[in-house]
């Protein structure tokens, strides 16, 4: 009787086996994709699909050797996005992001908080605050992650600096800077 409930056991488990093998057979297509532009790949990115792209978003890797031999682990933050129509890997959105992200803060920090920046001075600030970024980028090995705070800080200084070579705005700042809003009560 053991042996009659060992030999069905072991039917039952091979069917269960062959059964989805079959299945996967018809049901799955797998096709391989262009390796990611990074030499070595990365381990642990975000990925997900948006609008029929596969997006693949940082990771980290060890370039300079196993962790065994002493190899330290380098964190990208490099984001890839493969188009299905076109079937290449574009790259570049991190960089872009990261030369403008802080600055754009740093303009809303300038509209919003000072009564003294105007545009031409918020203009030079973004630009100038993109030039910071990238020297920041290669000069340093300060993480992207910190790129909002010296794209903010170096817009906001730079742009209400320079704001002052240039003549004030004559129209009306009414309800336009944090400075300026009326409070609720005080409508007349």
């Amino acid at each position: 009787m053991k042996f009659a409930l060992i030999a069905v056991s072991i039917l039952c488990v091979l069917s269960c086996v062959m059964t989805a093998n079959v299945l996967a057979d018809d049901m799955l297509d797998w096709t391989e994709l262009p390796e990611l532009p990074a030499e070595l790949g990365v381990a642990g990115p975000f990925a997900g699909v948006s609008q029929d792209a596969l997006i693949v978003a940082g990771g980290a890797n060890f370039p300079n050797g196993v962790p065994w031999d002493g190899g330290e682990k380098v964190w990208y933050d490099d984001i890839y996005v493969l188009d299905r129509t076109e079937g290449e890997w574009r790259t570049g959105f991190s960089m872009i992001l990261g030369l403008l992200g802080g600055g754009l803060g740093g303009l809303f920090v300038l509209g919003i908080f000072t009564r003294r920046a105007n545009g031409p001075g918020a203009i030079v600030g973004l630009l100038a605050s993109g030039v910071v970024q990238y020297a920041v980028k290669t000069h340093t090995a300060l993480h992207s992650f910190m790129f909002a705070l010296t794209g903010m800080v170096s817009c906001v200084v730079i742009g209400y600096l320079v704001s002052f070579f240039f003549p004030r705005a004559a129209r009306d700042l009414d309800d336009l800077t944090l400075f300026t809003v009326k409070s609720a009560g005080n409508d007349a």
